[in-house]
């Protein structure tokens, strides 16, 4: 058998451990980022949804209006 010293063994264990880690920390971070420019994304097409939903409503409220108008007339004109 090989004697092994044990502070070296110590040493080479916290310093795979510390790797691990590390590896594991950079695919986090590397995870939330993408998280984060997908919900980036995701919420520029929700921003650009609400406005164009805004204009169509304005549109069909113009619409109504108008055919209201229109309706009021055909009733109050001689």
């Amino acid at each position: 058998m090989t004697k092994v010293d044990h502070k070296e063994f110590v040493n080479k264990l916290q310093d795979q451990t510390y790797e691990n880690e590390s590896k594991i920390n950079r695919q986090t971070v590397d995870d939330l980022k993408n998280e984060i420019d997908r919900l980036d994304e995701e919420n520029t097409n929700l921003k650009l949804i609400n406005s164009e939903h805004k204009k169509l409503n304005a549109k069909l409220q113009k619409e109504i209006k108008d055919k209201e108008e229109t309706e009021l007339m055909k009733y109050h004109t001689p």
